[in-house]
């Protein structure tokens, strides 16, 4: 259990359990410095600071944004329609089928943004930033009994399984942002997935229950209701057997 370290949450990675603590005061200052010496050392390089990247990207071709400010809004539409049709319905064939129109404008919102975000890879903020978000994970995600994943910050990015450090950025940046880790499985279109696989299962139930034999009840058969024999009528009948 990690000690003296207000936790934030619990994760998983690969089937062990991490903890992902507030960072303290120390982190956090630290973190800062990583960045300010990352970019400076980028300026040095030679490196384009984002706004100098954006406006020599502007004066080569000055469509470029508006053409993907554009695509993004007509994207963002979609969406904003699909999920609007998604809320309405209830059949879950056309659940499913919305479900599919909105997971493949969200994947082609998420290109265009990516495609982006690629032009400012090594922007000199961008790589500071890269290096401060890397160094609160180093100080932020623990073991179970609380100890740090690397002795130092040069082996936890040097040594570090990468698909590991990989997710502990990825924690840190949830954290940072406010946003819940696993908000993929409460899109809209999962949830709609989910609903449609719901709907069938109760429509398959109603069908078995409506097609499953109706069991006959067994009725008793009525006495008659005989009189007694009597000693007079015992006697007739002897006397019509000799």
């Amino acid at each position: 259990m990690t000690k003296d370290k207000k936790l934030i949450r619990e994760f998983e990675f690969d089937n062990e359990k991490y903890d992902l603590v507030e960072p303290s005061a120390k982190i956090i200052r630290e973190a800062k410095l990583k960045y300010s010496i990352q970019f400076t050392k980028g300026i040095k390089n030679g490196l384009y600071v984002r706004r100098a990247l954006e406006k020599q990207l502007k004066e080569n071709d000055p469509d470029f944004f508006k053409e993907y400010d554009q695509r993004r809004k007509e994207l963002v539409q979609q969406m904003a329609d699909t999920e609007r049709s998604l809320q309405e319905n209830t059949k879950a064939e056309e659940l499913d089928l919305l479900a599919q129109m909105l997971t493949l404008y969200r994947a082609q919102l998420m290109e265009e943004d990516q495609l982006m975000a690629a032009l400012y890879e090594n922007t000199a903020d961008q790589l500071a930033e890269e290096e401060r978000v890397s160094y609160l994970a180093y100080g932020m995600v623990k073991t179970k009994e609380g100890n740090s994943l690397k002795e130092t910050y040069d082996e936890f990015i040097d040594d570090l399984e990468p698909a590991l450090f990989e997710q502990c950025k990825y924690e840190v940046l949830c954290w940072q942002y406010q946003l819940d880790p696993n908000w993929q499985d409460n899109l809209p279109e999962m949830k709609a997935a989910k609903k449609a696989d719901k709907l069938r299962k109760e429509k398959e139930k109603e069908q078995k229950k409506d097609t499953q034999p109706v069991k006959k009840q067994r009725t008793r058969k009525k006495t008659e209701n005989k009189k007694p024999a009597t000693r007079k009528r015992k006697v007739k009948k002897a006397e019509k057997e000799e």
